[in-house]
């Protein structure tokens, strides 16, 4: 159940931040007179594919620092209970931060601008 919420919410947030690529390379174009949609989407291919590196890095680091152990023989290995906790922080815990972190970004990005404005 927890996987099945955890899915949900994440693709409503993937697919809110794609929807809005378009209006931030019209946006953009409209105020400069110059059409940015190559640059917008590469730059915007660029993160992401960075961004998906990243968490791959975040979450082995993650597990290492909880004591996660690799199966080596093909089968599940035994997980120490700290080991079982890294797992639900990696999979909860991190992706909520980076979330929260992104929300605080983009709201402080969308005051700054809006304070240029006025």
């Amino acid at each position: 159940m927890l996987g099945l919420l955890t899915g949900v919410f994440g693709t409503g947030l993937m697919l809110s931040l794609v929807a809005i690529m378009p209006d931030v390379a019209a946006n953009t174009g409209a105020q400069s007179n110059q059409r940015y949609e190559g640059l917008v989407s590469g730059i915007w291919l660029a993160v992401e594919k960075v961004g998906f590196a990243a968490g791959a890095l975040i979450v082995g680091l993650t597990l290492s620092a909880f004591g996660f152990v690799e199966s080596t023989s093909g089968t599940a290995a035994p997980q120490s209970e700290r080991a079982l906790i890294g797992i639900a922080f990696a999979y909860l815990g991190v992706g909520s931060f980076l979330y929260v972190i992104t929300l605080v970004l983009v709201l402080w990005v969308g005051h700054s601008r809006t304070s240029e404005r006025d």
